[in-house]
């Protein structure tokens, strides 16, 4: 029975580790309200801090910035990639435009994550930004 016993409780210990680092699971499993800190670099302009709250759902999010004013974007986790995409819709002079940004998990834990720019497209066509550098981190509330 001993035998039995301890690799069976190993497992589970690093299941649980393991579901508690996985972005995946925080995210889709957990909907909820995070308070999100932009830290944003542009090339001679410097860097700026901005903080807004968001509430995930499954598939999209609602983010609110310091005035109060409110904006929206669906979101997945490409498991294949395993970055977050987020695709957010701008109207245009009679059409609509679909801005994709991709942003990889640098740090995860239970209640946080910090994810790091990637990409951005825009109605699929890679909108280069060599002086562009974006880093979110998201402490739930």
């Amino acid at each position: 029975m001993k035998t039995f016993v301890k690799p069976l409780v190993v497992g589970l210990a690093i299941a649980f580790i393991i579901s508690c680092n996985n972005p995946h699971n925080i995210l889709i499993s957990k909907n909820g309200t995070w308070t999100a800190t932009y830290e944003t670099t542009i090339g001679s302009f410097g860097t700026f801090t901005d903080v807004k709250t968001i509430t995930f759902y499954e598939g999209s999010a609602t983010v609110v910035d310091t005035a109060g004013v409110k904006s929206s974007f669906n979101w997945y986790y490409d498991k294949k990639g395993g970055k977050i995409v987020t695709n957010s819709y701008l109207p245009a002079f009679g059409h609509t435009d679909v801005y994709t940004t991709k942003y990889s998990i640098s740090e995860s834990s239970a209640n946080s994550e910090k994810w790091t720019y990637e990409s951005l497209s825009k109605n699929d066509s890679t909108i280069t930004t060599t002086d562009y550098s974006q880093t979110i981190s998201l402490v739930r509330k």
